[in-house]
C-alpha cells in the first residue's frame, strides 16, 4: 500500500480535540503519535477493570482496536477502510464524552486516587462529573464530595458549612422516620404474633383434618396408581403377543387366498385335462375288440393313477386353504380377546379364576384343522359372564 497515501488522508484532517473539562488540547501531527497515545492511555487506564471507571478502559479500547484493525488492513492493502478506521476514531474523539479524559492530566491523575475496588466511589465521581445524582451509599457519597471538592476548590470555604448542615438535617430527618417505622413494625409484629396466638387451635384443628383428607386422597389415589401400574404390566405382557396375532392373521389370510388359488388353478387344470382324455385318448387303449390286453390295462392304470392324483391335489389345496383361514380366524379372536382382557382388567372385575381362563384361551395351542381328532384348549364359559 502507498504510505503517502494514508499520511496525505491523515494529514488532510485536523487533529486537534480538547479533553473532558481541561483546557488542554490534544494534538496528533502524525498517525504514529496518535497511535503511541492511545496504546498508552489504554494501557495505563486497564488498572480500572470493573467500576465505571471502566468505561474509561473501554473507549481507549475501542480506539486500539481501530488502530489495530488499520494495521491489517494496511497489510491487506485497503486504503478504503483504512480511511473508514481513521475516521472512526476521529468522530471519537470528537465526541463531547466524559470517558475523554487523558491520564496524566490533572483530572486523570485525581481519578487515579480511587481505589480500583470502590465501586460506589468512583459512580459517585462520575456521576459528579456528569452532572447527576443518584445514590444512597456512604461511599458514593464520600466520592461525589472528594470529586466537587477537586473541581471546586473554593467550595470548602463558601458552601461547605451549608451542605455539612442539610446533610445533618437530611440525617437527622433519616434517623427519625427509621425510629418511627421500627415502632410501628413492632407495633404490627406484636400484634400479629397475638392473632397467630388466638388462633393456634383453629389452625391445628384445620391442619389435622387438612392432614386426614391428604392421607384419604394418598389412599384412593395410591389405589389408583397401583391399579393404573397392573394395567400397565398386563399391556406390556399382552401388547407383543397382540401384535403378533395381527400378524399371523394377515399372514394365514394371504395364505389362505394363496392355497385357494392354487386349488382353482389345479381343478380347472383337472377338468381341462379329464376332457382331454375324454375326446383324445388313444385308440389302442379303447379298442375292445382286442379284448383284454397289457396295453388296456396300463392305460387304465395311467389314467386312474393321474387322476388320483389330481384329486388328492385339489382335497389337500382345499384343507390348506380352510386350515390358514382357519388359523387366520384364531389369530384375530385371540387379539380381540387381549384388548377385551384389558379392558376387564381396567374396570377391575376380572377375578384370578376368570383371568386363568382367558390367559388360558389366550395361549392355548391353536388348531390347524390338517389333523382329524386335533383339538386345543377353549374356554368353557360364556365370555359375556365377565361384563360384571
Amino acid at each position: 500500500m502507498d504510505y503517502e497515501k494514508i499520511k496525505d488522508y491523515f494529514n488532510s484532517n485536523e487533529w486537534e480535540f480538547a479533553t473532558f473539562l481541561d483546557n488542554s488540547k490534544l494534538v496528533f501531527r502524525k498517525f504514529e503519535d496518535l497511535e503511541s497515545f492511545i496504546r498508552k492511555e489504554r494501557t495505563a487506564w486497564s488498572y480500572f477493570e470493573s467500576g465505571r471507571l471502566s468505561e474509561i478502559w473501554n473507549f481507549y479500547s475501542s480506539l486500539e482496536n481501530g488502530i489495530n484493525a488499520i494495521s491489517q488492513y494496511i497489510i491487506q492493502n485497503r486504503f478504503d477502510m483504512v480511511q473508514s478506521q481513521l475516521s472512526n476514531i476521529r468522530n471519537q474523539l470528537l465526541s463531547p464524552s466524559y470517558q475523554k479524559i487523558v491520564s496524566t492530566s490533572k483530572l486523570g491523575s485525581f481519578l487515579f486516587t480511587f481505589d480500583k475496588t470502590d465501586h460506589y466511589g468512583m459512580s459517585g465521581a462520575i456521576d459528579c462529573l456528569t452532572g447527576i445524582f443518584n445514590g444512597s451509599s456512604k461511599e458514593y457519597f464520600f466520592g461525589y464530595l472528594k470529586t466537587l471538592f477537586f473541581l471546586n476548590p473554593k467550595i470548602l470555604n463558601e458552601k461547605f458549612d451549608e451542605v455539612l448542615k442539610k446533610y445533618d438535617a437530611n440525617y437527622i430527618h433519616f434517623q427519625e422516620l427509621i425510629t418511627k417505622y421500627r415502632l410501628e413494625s413492632t407495633k404490627e409484629l406484636s400484634e400479629f404474633k397475638k392473632d397467630i396466638q388466638s388462633n393456634k387451635d383453629n389452625y391445628a384443628a384445620e391442619f389435622t383434618k387438612f392432614k386426614s383428607d391428604v392421607n384419604q386422597a394418598k389412599e384412593v389415589e395410591v389405589g389408583k396408581f397401583v391399579d393404573l401400574r397392573k394395567l400397565y404390566e398386563e399391556k406390556i405382557r399382552i401388547e407383543g403377543p397382540a401384535a403378533y396375532w395381527q400378524e399371523l392373521e394377515t399372514h394365514y389370510e394371504k395364505k389362505g387366498k394363496l392355497w385357494r388359488c392354487w386349488a382353482v388353478w389345479v381343478s380347472t387344470l383337472s377338468v381341462g385335462f379329464l376332457t382331454f382324455i375324454f375326446f383324445f385318448y388313444p385308440e389302442k387303449y379303447l379298442n375292445a375288440q382286442n379284448g383284454f390286453s397289457l396295453d388296456g390295462l396300463k392305460g387304465t392304470l395311467l389314467l386312474g393313477v393321474i387322476i388320483s392324483i389330481l384329486i388328492y391335489l385339489v382335497r389337500f389345496f382345499i384343507k390348506l386353504s380352510l386350515s390358514s383361514y382357519h388359523l387366520s380366524l384364531d389369530a384375530k379372536e385371540r387379539y380381540q380377546l387381549s384388548h377385551f382382557y384389558l379392558s376387564l382388567i381396567k374396570e377391575g372385575t376380572l377375578q384370578k379364576e376368570e383371568r386363568n381362563l382367558i390367559i388360558q384361551s389366550l395361549f392355548g395351542r391353536a388348531d390347524t384343522g390338517l389333523l382329524q381328532g386335533e383339538s386345543a384348549p377353549t374356554l368353557p364359559i360364556d365370555i359375556g359372564i365377565f361384563k360384571k
